[in-house]
């Protein structure tokens, strides 16, 4: 990757348009960065894109709708003060869109947030009793799909698969600690 020498970035690729984007993070300094690229596969070539409004470091990077999307992060005066903002950079129209205040349900490193097969963003957050996996509606709001196994305290990963989601946790029983899976299938075209 050409440029600075970046970690903690954002990263998501488009089948359709083949191409990989990259985004934010940060430098050798722990600087956070605002730069993103995309490789062309193609070209067998970086291209470089405009910068994003905010310094993101720790940001997650999904591709939806035609949109490379990147979600939270922290800025460099921010450090570890997740946000819950997200920005979209429009491949068509090859430029970003404004920033989105409070798009994701909770604030904290976006592990777990993937596209389903509808489009619509989902991720796994702690509830008020158990963990819970939410779906993102039209209108930015976000509503629960599944109440996790109370044994399940954090979540690992999660992936939209098959036509569902998979998610990987640890649980938390007694005994040898080996990680529990949770999959959804689709209902009716949704997730």
């Amino acid at each position: 990757m050409p440029g600075l020498r970046r970690s903690s970035f954002a990263c998501a690729g488009s089948e359709e348009r083949r191409m990989v984007f990259v985004a934010g993070g940060h430098d050798e300094r722990k600087n956070a960065l605002r730069s993103t690229l995309a490789y062309d596969v193609a070209a067998d070539a970086w291209v470089r894109l405009p910068d994003m409004a905010q310094e993101r470091d720790d940001c997650r990077g999904l591709f939806a709708r035609g949109a490379f999307r990147v979600l939270g992060g922290f800025p460099m005066a921010a450090q570890a003060q997740f946000s819950r903002t997200a920005e979209a950079f429009d491949v068509a129209a090859w430029r970003w869109g404004d920033v989105e205040e409070g798009k994701l349900a909770e604030a904290g490193y976006q592990r777990t947030c993937v596209v389903g097969g509808d489009g619509r963003m989902c991720m796994c957050r702690q509830g008020e009793e158990k963990m819970e996996v939410l779906l993102e509606e039209g209108d930015g709001a976000w509503r629960p799909l599944a109440h996790l196994s109370g044994d399940v305290k954090a979540s690992l990963q999660m992936v939209a698969w098959e036509g569902g989601l998979m998610l990987w946790a640890p649980g938390t029983t007694e005994g040898p600690k080996w990680p529990t899976s949770w999959t959804s299938k689709a209902e009716k075209g949704r997730v």
